[in-house]
């Protein structure tokens, strides 16, 4: 029988890397089977501490990429030989799967296993337009709230949804846990490619990511909640829906916690989006204060 130990911190520096490195060996040491995964990419260091920087051919991203089999890319420890490392990569990929793709692949992936309570993902209004593309092509039901976790988690329990979150990665998955945990959707992702035989490139397929253009209007605070009352920027947004209509989206929203109201533009060509996103930005601006 196997067991999942996770070492975590949402805090650099308190030695997550050494209580890895030290409670691998010990284990090896005491008879056990030991496989360490690296999932610090960008800052790969459990190899240096292991001395096996220089014995590594493939790494975590060419395996959740499906470029190699994970048993490739374990390196087994040159003095315990029942300990190994599955490095990560010391490259973040900016393109990597976004919280709305990983919906979108373990939602369809849950949806045919019965397992997708309510054929219901719960999403927040800036989640990309390709993803409640996919959902209404998919047949599945997507709740929209507020922006933030905590009002993902608040419309879960509501309705008795089993998956919901962010497209920042925030993710959840109530029948386990009541918060976002990157491992937890890790080990989903992995199961869906084990379970299907597909590399995560192919299974992320299953939506587009269209092209988003986000631009701040710094206003007075009190004044954030009442740009609609002014004529200009209501014609103004409702031209551009109208422009964007059935090809893009276009989301004005109030922040929450700063003097700024968020312009948010979607549509398939990346420069006119941002051209548009920047203008009204600028008219909200100049308007309020």
């Amino acid at each position: 029988m196997s067991e999942i130990i996770v070492i975590t911190s949402g805090k650099g520096g308190v030695g997550k890397t050494t209580t890895t490195a030290n409670s691998g060996v010990g284990l090896a040491m005491r008879g056990h089977r030991v496989a360490l995964i690296d999932v610090d990419t960008g800052l790969r260091n459990l190899d240096l501490l292991l001395g096996l920087e220089n014995r590594i051919m493939y790494d975590l991203i060419d395996v959740t990429s499906g470029r190699q089999p994970y048993k490739k890319a374990l390196v087994q420890h040159k003095k315990y030989k029942s300990l190994y490392l599955l490095p990560t990569s010391q490259i973040k990929d900016k393109s990597a799967v976004n919280g709305d793709q990983i919906m979108a692949i373990v939602g369809n992936h849950m949806r045919s296993k019965g397992k997708l309570k309510n054929n219901t993902i719960v999403a927040t209004v800036m989640s990309n337009l390709g993803f409640f593309q996919m959902a209404e092509r998919e047949g599945i039901h997507v709740e929209q709230t507020k922006v933030g976790d905590r009002y993902v988690l608040e419309r879960m329990k509501e309705i008795g949804a089993s998956l919901g979150g962010e497209q920042s990665g925030h993710v959840i998955f109530l029948d386990e846990n009541t918060t976002g945990d990157g491992l937890l959707s890790a080990l989903h992702l992995l199961e869906c490619m084990v379970e299907t035989g597909k590399p995560l490139s192919e299974l992320s397929g299953i939506m587009e990511v269209l092209p988003q253009a986000l631009v701040n209007a710094k206003v007075p605070n009190h004044k954030k909640e009442h740009y609609m009352d002014y004529p200009e920027i209501a014609e103004a947004i409702e031209e551009l829906e109208k422009e964007f209509a059935g090809n893009g989206r276009v989301l004005i929203r109030p922040s929450g916690t700063e003097p700024l109201v968020r312009v948010m533009i979607e549509g398939k060509d990346q420069k006119k989006i941002q051209e548009a996103c920047e203008s009204l930005a600028e008219l909200i601006q100049k308007t309020l204060l």
